[in-house]
């Protein structure tokens, strides 16, 4: 496994470009290697990118599909609008409590001041299943360049354009 790109740009990253790539190479790894239940600690690698006491996750309301997995929509943890790295840490404990893989295509990649957009199609898989969930993300980064803010939202449909 491992995180792909589709854009040839994405070999040319900026630096905070490549700290949002690197997050998440590190969460598709920890939540793939998880494998069932793990301590709170597995997650602590994920904290070298990230602002833990600044961090939010923003999310509209209804961005997520409601596919039966308690993660979305239908009122799992990942339905919350807005959530602070520790909500952020617990949703990734019940993530890998059901024992998912994940993998990330990126798409499309752009930095600016502070700033960092992505597209990517999510992998979601369980057994035989997989869900691909494809969404648009602005990753805001304060001067050390750490993660403090995620604001991310479905892009299916005409939001996507074929790489």
């Amino acid at each position: 496994m491992g995180m792909t790109s589709t854009d040839a740009a994405a070999r040319q990253l900026g630096p905070l470009a490549r700290t949002v790539v690197e997050f998440l190479r590190t969460m598709e790894r920890l939540v793939s290697d998880a494998n069932g239940a793990v301590a709170p600690g597995h997650w602590s690698p994920l904290e070298e990118f990230v602002a833990v006491e600044e961090f939010e996750r923003l999310v509209p309301e209804g961005a997520f599909p409601d596919d039966g997995s308690g993660t979305a929509s239908d009122g799992g943890p990942w339905a919350s609008t807005v959530m602070g790295w520790p909500q952020y840490r617990e949703c990734f404990q019940a993530w890998a409590a059901s024992s998912p893989r994940y993998r990330n295509v990126l798409r499309r990649i752009a930095e600016f001041p502070g700033l960092v957009y992505l597209e990517v199609e999510e992998h979601h898989i369980h057994g035989d299943n997989e869900t691909i969930f494809n969404s648009l993300s602005v990753y805001e980064l304060n001067e050390e360049m750490k993660i403090c803010r995620i604001r991310v939202e479905g892009a299916d449909g005409w939001l996507t354009i074929p790489a």
